[in-house]
């Protein structure tokens, strides 16, 4: 029997190991303590850094991890199951899923392809329009819907007009726009073959780039994004599988090269058919000829994407997942009149969305023209032929259908109904169910009641009227579908994403009633942060969650910071928005590697781009997005929450209020404030 070498088998079973000794590693933390408080303060802090170990290096699949508070902190004497499971489906992920439906409902009539056609036209197609014009129409979706599959979406139509702009008007072929339908069979060989098949006339042969188009856009959208949309374990192995062309080799497991490496394949191909002597026509895969230009200009289109649906994730706070762990966190430790609001958040977010949008533009921009090739301007004819392409498949779509337009009318509506719940500016239509009860308790509408009532509206609604008394009656009965299917919810819904929030707030839920959150925050403030100006502790604390969500998951992380930094805010008679506002959306503000957010991956295994080139970009918007931020939070962020003064709804905290009365923030007592201890 051959020897294995150790490095070997730590490098085949690396995350098995991290499974097996990170509970003994960790578990000193759990006899530390001789005071029975913060006894229980470090059983909460074992679980969560045991979970950070399995989040950080995928040692376990996502949703599996944020299971583990249902296991641990019962069997650590901490919450019981009961206390741990109520906080897996509260309202916040009931919106969540609401918003899902309806994003899944877009997809499904295809809607969202109109919109994207369509902003694209109005942009233009010069070099400079086009980028903005797919950065606008992403930023614009991923609002709405999953970043993931607004940026699979995406990638066809990038494609498509790349090569529209090389090639000659005769060869020109739109790809397929994408769709939900599942992956082809034809597509995709079976598993056992991709590893153990070693005979080359068996190698999966792309013949065309549409072909890789459409395998790509299907091999994304049928994947079940559970582990994470915004982390790269779900995806990355998987795109980088069904998009790879096969490479026959001596070893069969090593048919792919890319699977565990960041090594950088071009991925077009063309094919050429030849004839033998015994005139047997084969078929030979070559790499097909393109432009160093042709290469900089489509992978600087595709970062543009995925740039743009991290920062469009942050519009809304349904948009992404780390938005919503902020409202949840505030709702939780100071009730439901935080200030925080759809309609708030919005008014915060789309300023510094647009313009993070715009800096990112004129940096790709600027990147793009110090590349070989990449400050060449378009020739008009190529901008012509771009613009024929794009109209086409728009004219393609046809008038909307009246299943496009019921979704886009719903759509529409649970807009408004979350905006005008509590406005703030003007009394809202949840104030009217704000009623008493005979029990003494008041009823409060929250904003996962229209979602789903939104929700059961598209399984209520047919795509057609297509039948008496819409139509004449014909003595034929026939019946027409739903606007959405429960079989579709099935396969498309991100279910991984809900146990993803729900174990982040459990922990969340966890550090507050094990007291873990106040001893974080004693020790924060041995540190003496309130010698430091508030705006360089905000600076600070958005510039380390960052540097997190980086290597991290953007939703983990911001699980993990948010209420520690509430309680903080409150012990600094800081108005807690002022410090969980922009940690939370930060989180999205993931450029700099491949791994950092579900967009990057998908885009990174699309392009030939390195990952030394992802980085050059990805760190300068990172410092960026935390400035722009920053100066939003000071700026127009005061008077629109109230941050010049430390609102009574935190003040309920505090032992001696008195303490925070003449504190401002943004004034010279900001830096006065007594330790509390």
């Amino acid at each position: 029997m051959a020897e294995i070498p150790l490095k070997d088998f730590i490098a085949v079973f690396w995350r098995t190991w991290i499974v097996l000794l990170a509970p003994f590693l960790l578990s000193p933390l759990l006899f530390l303590a001789t005071d029975p408080q913060v006894g229980e303060a470090l059983k909460c802090a074992y679980t969560i850094l045991l979970m950070a170990a399995y989040w950080m290096t995928e040692a376990l699949p996502l949703p599996i991890t944020s299971m583990m508070p249902m296991v641990v902190l019962p069997l650590l004497g901490v919450m019981s199951t009961g206390e741990v499971a109520i906080n897996y489906l509260n309202s916040t992920n009931y919106m969540f899923l609401g918003g899902l439906i309806m994003a899944i409902a877009v997809e499904h009539c295809g809607l969202h392809n109109r919109v994207a056609l369509r902003i694209i036209m109005l942009v233009g197609t010069s070099q400079a329009r086009l980028m903005l014009g797919f950065m606008c129409t992403t930023m614009f979706l991923s609002m709405w819907i999953s970043n993931t599959a607004t940026t699979a979406m995406m990638l066809p139509i990038v494609d498509a007009v790349a090569e529209a702009i090389n090639q000659k008007t005769s060869e020109m072929k739109m790809a397929p726009i994408a769709t939900l339908d599942p992956i082809p069979e034809t597509c995709l060989a079976p598993e056992e073959e991709d590893y153990f098949n070693d005979n080359p006339l068996n190698q999966l042969t792309v013949k065309s780039m549409t072909d890789l188009n459409q395998m790509t856009v299907n091999s994304i959208n049928s994947l079940n994004p559970g582990n994470d949309p915004e982390s790269m374990v779900a995806f990355l192995p998987n795109v980088r599988r069904n998009t790879m062309e096969r490479i026959p080799e001596d070893n069969p497991r090593d048919k792919f090269t890319r699977r565990n490496t960041m090594e950088r394949i071009p991925t077009r191909f063309t094919t050429i058919p030849v004839e033998t002597i015994q005139e047997v026509k084969i078929e030979v895969t070559v790499e097909k000829p393109f432009s160093n230009k042709e290469e900089v200009e489509r992978n600087f289109l595709l970062m543009s994407i995925a740039y743009a649906a991290n920062i469009g994730g942050t519009g809304v706070v349904t948009g992404s997942p780390p938005n919503l762990v902020v409202p949840e966190s505030l709702n939780k430790n100071f009730g439901p009149n935080t200030g925080l609001t759809f309609a708030s958040w919005m008014a915060f977010a789309i300023p510094v969305m647009l313009l993070n949008l715009v800096l990112a533009w004129l940096w790709l921009q600027k990147l793009q023209s110090w590349y070989p090739g990449g400050g060449e301007k378009r020739s008009q004819d190529q901008e012509d032929r771009a613009m024929r392409v794009i109209k086409e498949s728009y004219n393609k779509l046809g008038s909307m259908s009246m299943h496009e337009i019921q979704v886009f009318v719903l759509f529409l509506i649970l807009i408004l109904l979350w905006f005008f719940k509590t406005p703030l500016f003007m009394p809202g239509w949840g104030d009217i169910f704000n009623v008493g009860t005979v029990r003494g308790t008041t009823v409060v509408v929250g904003s996962a009641t229209p979602a789903i009532l939104m929700s059961v509206l598209l399984f209520i609604l047919p795509q057609d009227y297509n039948f008496w008394p819409f139509v004449p009656w014909t003595g034929s009965v026939q019946n027409s579908p739903s606007l959405i299917t429960w079989r579709l919810i099935e396969t498309k819904m991100c279910w991984g994403v809900i146990f993803l929030l729900g174990g982040g707030f459990a922990l969340a839920d966890a550090s507050q009633k094990s007291g873990l959150s106040t001893l974080l925050v004693t020790q924060l403030n041995k540190l003496n942060l309130n010698s430091m100006p508030f705006w360089l502790v905000n600076f600070v604390v958005c510039l380390m969650t960052v540097s997190i969500t980086n290597i991290a998951s953007n939703t983990a992380t911001a699980n993990v910071l948010v209420p520690i930094l509430a309680e903080m805010a409150v012990t600094m008679c800081i108005n807690p928005i002022y410090l969980t506002l922009p940690a939370g959306i930060v989180c999205s503000y993931a450029f700099a590697l491949p791994v950092a957010t579900a967009p990057n991956a998908i885009v990174f295994g699309h392009s030939t781009m390195k990952t030394s080139d992802m980085m050059k970009a990805g760190f300068f918007m990172n410092i960026v997005c935390v400035f722009t931020i920053a100066i939003s939070i000071n700026t127009y962020a005061v008077p629109l929450f109230g941050l010049d003064e430390f609102p009574d709804w935190a003040a309920i905290k505090l032992e001696n209020v008195s303490m925070c009365e003449n504190v401002n923030p943004f004034g010279s007592d900001s830096v006065i404030l007594p330790v509390v201890t």
